[in-house]
């Protein structure tokens, strides 16, 4: 079980792309990446999940409190590239809504950052 998270900054935009399981093992990691976000510094922050290759209830659980952790502090959250399993997990729940295509409002996170700094090369505090 492993999750590779990376984060980058552009455009007052905060990205964070998620590569693999998303699961009760891993899930902190996004909480923890998102530690980075706030209001007055960025206005809208995009998680790509589209590399995510599994994700649990906890999974789901940890995308929506990131989406309501960015909502509470004002940012705007976009959470892109769900695949079929992480959509059907999250309309079974009852939170298919979460991931409601946003092409208009921001240009998908490659084409903004093409690249991510991997978290586990930052200090990042545990």
């Amino acid at each position: 079980m492993q999750l590779r998270v990376y984060v980058d900054r552009a455009n007052r935009q905060l990205l964070v792309s998620l590569a693999g399981e998303l699961d009760l093992a891993t899930a902190q990691r996004l909480g923890e990446a998102l530690e980075a976000f706030s209001a007055p510094d960025y206005d809208r922050c995009l998680v790509d999940i589209s590399d995510v290759t599994f994700c649990d209830c906890a999974g789901l659980g940890a995308l929506l409190t990131a989406y309501q952790t960015i909502t509470a502090a004002g940012g705007h959250p976009t959470i892109t590239g769900a695949g079929r399993q992480v959509t059907r997990i999250a309309t079974i729940a009852g939170c298919g809504w979460l991931f409601t295509p946003a092409a208009t409002e921001a240009p998908p996170i490659r084409t903004i950052a093409p690249t991510g700094i991997p978290i586990e090369s930052r200090n990042v505090p545990a």
